[in-house]
Order: C-alpha cells, then sequence, then structure tokens
C-alpha cells in the first residue's frame, strides 16, 4: 500500500497460546514506484487436546513496482510452517456423550503418542501478479503462483470402528467392543503415517478489451489459464494391540509403521475462455464460454485425457431504486485432481 501503515500485535490466551505478529507496509522510494510490505507471525500455543500444539510461522515478503500509471508488477513470497496434530481423539461414544461404568473420559484426553504424533506442513510460494493498461480500452494481466509443500501426519486413535471379527469368521466377537476388557477400559489403537511432497503451478493470462457497437457498450475477457499437479507420498499403517487404558493412560513409543511409496501422481489443465459483458442503457447481459482440456497421469495406470466446453450465460436489469433482478444459467467442469 502507498500509505504507510505499521503494526505489532500480542496475544495470550487458553492452553498456553503466545503469538506475536507484525504487518509493514508503505512505500520504499518517495514517488511511490516501489511499495513493500511484510508480515510476520511467530505462534507457541497448546490446545484443548493434551500434547497437541498449535504452532505456526509465518513470513510473508511483498513488492510492488509502478514505473507509470498505467503499469503494476507484484511479486509475492510465502513461507509457512504449522505444528499440529490430531485434536480430534476419535473417542468412543461411551465415555464421551454419555458416561459409562468408569465415568467420563476427560475432553483433554489424548489417545496418541507424544513422541510419533505429528500434523506438520511447511509451504514456501511465489507469486507474480502483472498487469498494464495500454489505454483505456485495452488492459493485459498475467497471474503466476508457483507453491511447494511437505506434509508429515502421523496419528494413533483407538479402534471405534470395527470388530475384526466382523470380517474374519475365524475371530470371536468381541461384546465388549470397542473396549477390550469386561471393566470397559482399554482398547487398541490403529496407527497411521503419511509423508508428501507437492510442488503447484496456476498461471492464469487474459486481455479485457472495452469497444462499442452502436449503443451497445462491450466489456469483453479472453484468457487462457494452466495449472500443473504432482504428488510423492509414502504411506503405511497398521495396529498397535497393546491396551490402551483411556482413563488413566501410560504412554509409551509406539512402533511406527513401514512406510511404502504410493503412485506418484501428474496431473495439469489448460483452460482457454471468453466472455462479453455487454450493457444496454439499464440492461447488462453475460456470455461466457470455456474449454478445458486436463491430462491425468498416476503412475502404475493409464494416462487419462479429458476435455469439456462450458460456458454461462446471464441477463439484469438495473432499477432506479436499486433493486436488480436477474437471471442466469451455467455449466462447469471440475476434474477430480488425485483419482
Amino acid at each position: 500500500q502507498a500509505e504507510s501503515f505499521n503494526e505489532i500485535g500480542m496475544q495470550f490466551g487458553s492452553f498456553n497460546r503466545k503469538q506475536v505478529q507484525l504487518d509493514s507496509t508503505g512505500k520504499l522510494t518517495k514517488d511511490g514506484e516501489w511499495l513493500y510490505r511484510f508480515i510476520g507471525v511467530f505462534r507457541d500455543s497448546g490446545t484443548q487436546t493434551d500434547f497437541v500444539p498449535d504452532d505456526r510461522i509465518v513470513l510473508a515478503p511483498s513488492l510492488t513496482w509502478r514505473p507509470t500509471n498505467n503499469t503494476s508488477w507484484t511479486v509475492l513470497g510465502t513461507y509457512q510452517k504449522d505444528n499440529t496434530g490430531s485434536s480430534t481423539a476419535f473417542l468412543p461414544h461411551e465415555g464421551m456423550l454419555y458416561p459409562g461404568p468408569n465415568g467420563l473420559i476427560p475432553v483433554n484426553r489424548f489417545a496418541s503418542d507424544p513422541n510419533f504424533e505429528k500434523y506438520q506442513t511447511e509451504t514456501g510460494a511465489f507469486s507474480s501478479l502483472f498487469e498494464h493498461s495500454f489505454n483505456n480500452a485495452v488492459k493485459v494481466r498475467q497471474n503466476l503462483r508457483f507453491a511447494h509443500v511437505e506434509g508429515i501426519y502421523r496419528s494413533a486413535y483407538p479402534n471405534v470402528y470395527y470388530d475384526p471379527a466382523i470380517y474374519d469368521p475365524s475371530l470371536t466377537p468381541n461384546p465388549n467392543f470397542p473396549f477390550l476388557d469386561p471393566s470397559r477400559r482399554t482398547v487398541e489403537r490403529f496407527i497411521y503415517s503419511r509423508e508428501t511432497s507437492k510442488d503447484s503451478l496456476t498461471s492464469d493470462t487474459n486481455a479485457e478489451l472495452k469497444f462499442g457497437t452502436g449503443p451497445v457498450l462491450h466489456k469483453a475477457l479472453v484468457g487462457l489459464d494452466y495449472r500443473a499437479l504432482k504428488e510423492r507420498a509414502l504411506s503405511g499403517s497398521g495396529y498397535d494391540t497393546t491396551p490402551f487404558d483411556l482413563y488413566a493412560p501410560v504412554y509409551t513409543s509406539l512402533t511406527p509403521p513401514v512406510l511404502s511409496p504410493e503412485a506418484g501422481l501428474r496431473q495439469s489443465q489448460l483452460g482457454l475462455y471468453a466472455q462479453d459483458q455487454m450493457r444496454l442503457g439499464p440492461w447488462l447481459a453475460v456470455l461466457g464460454v470455456r474449454q478445458d482440456f486436463v491430462s491425468s497421469n498416476v503412475q502404475g495406470s493409464p494416462s487419462e485425457n479429458s476435455k469439456a466446453t462450458t460456458g454461462r450465460a446471464g441477463l439484469m436489469y438495473e432499477l432506479p431504486f436499486g433493486l436488480t433482478p436477474y437471471v442466469t444459467y451455467a455449466t462447469s467442469f471440475t476434474p477430480v485432481f488425485g483419482s
């Protein structure tokens, strides 16, 4: 922002929450050709659930170059690291929604292992936003973003979903399920771990044209956008059959599951679009069309390619007292990324 602004804040809250945030923006040069902004967040906090943090670091610098009133280019950087865990422990109904023979399970109960539990994401991103007006009738924009994300998710939680005897006739059904013992205190735990690495690129380039045809004013938009996604992952799961006491937990180190590579994923989507917004007095009409091309490649499976043409149309009337009734119809195409 051209107007100088600076802020520093501190937070203190429940569960030993401590946070410092800062925001600073203004001119780097007196003439306003160069502008800057920097945002930072530093948080060290617990949560309602024991042993589950809510920590965050954010560093977000940005720089804008405005050599003329017709040209603007902004670059943004982002680094964010979040460290937390599963605050939802997937506890059984008995002891949470209603008391069992042992009473209620404390709402802060942690059912995983402090040495194993982790939900951490680390993101680095770069964005570029460019805009140039040739005159009052023609404007071009080019926006681009690249992001890299590393994720780690590890958790253990009570098996409250099914008794294995349902799927294995050789096993004896557990009359106390989901508890392992007649006193209804202990459970077995399901263990899950996944590590991911993702790269994504998004780009949008368009031109805006303003012109007239007789009494009708047009604002036309034509453009091309593109996005690509690549993901690599390792995952594994298992069971910890050692009885875990939900009412008097003893935390011991779990044996992590063996991680195996998942099928790699690559996907891309290219879109071509055009739209015309037309005005005739109080009447406004919008017509738009879009063509998408999608390519999906899951390692070990045949490549899949799909395409679709979609569009939209709308009509509205501006009444003199601020009410604008309208009618609109649209179709859409949303590929499922990851399938």
